[in-house]
């Protein structure tokens, strides 16, 4: 037992992941990785704040200073939580599978798309005005040089 733990009643607190600036929990962190890697944790959301629990807490036995039981505290340096942290910093690459995706990402990808289609459908319908509309003055000029 390390020199910072302590013994007490209390209720683990778990790990507060900490979030980039102006991020929240529901449109930042990867919920459905859960599904996908079956990760060994599990989260909560109060007030804004999202904390993840080992599935070994050990509740309120033994907690160290911050008020964390040893398997919460070893979940800082769990290398799936350090990723998810890393990509909720810089993103995630766009190709990577949709479970890697938080649902606020999902949500702006798929309004840029609906904004690329319209532009995409704007500039099809340009042309085909342009182009058509070319070929009518045309056969107008055509029709009236031969009067």
């Amino acid at each position: 037992m390390s020199s910072e733990s302590i013994s007490t009643h209390k209720q683990c607190q778990g790990f507060k992941l900490t979030l980039p600036p102006g991020r929240t929990p529901h449109s930042s962190y990867p919920f459905g990785l859960h599904d996908h890697l079956h990760d060994p944790w599990d989260y909560s959301v109060t007030n804004g704040i999202l904390v993840l629990h080992s599935r070994k807490c050990t509740q309120g036995v033994t907690l160290d200073s911050m008020g964390h039981c040893q398997y919460c505290e070893m979940l800082a340096k769990d290398a799936n939580i350090q990723g998810i942290l890393r990509r909720m910093e810089i993103g995630v690459l766009e190709n990577a599978i949709l479970a890697y995706h938080s649902i606020g990402w999902i949500s702006m990808n798929m309004l840029q798309n609906r904004h690329t289609t319209h532009r995409i459908t704007q500039r099809r319908m340009n042309c085909v005005v342009f182009c058509y509309g070319g070929w009518v003055v045309h056969k107008l000029q055509e029709s009236l040089t031969m009067h």
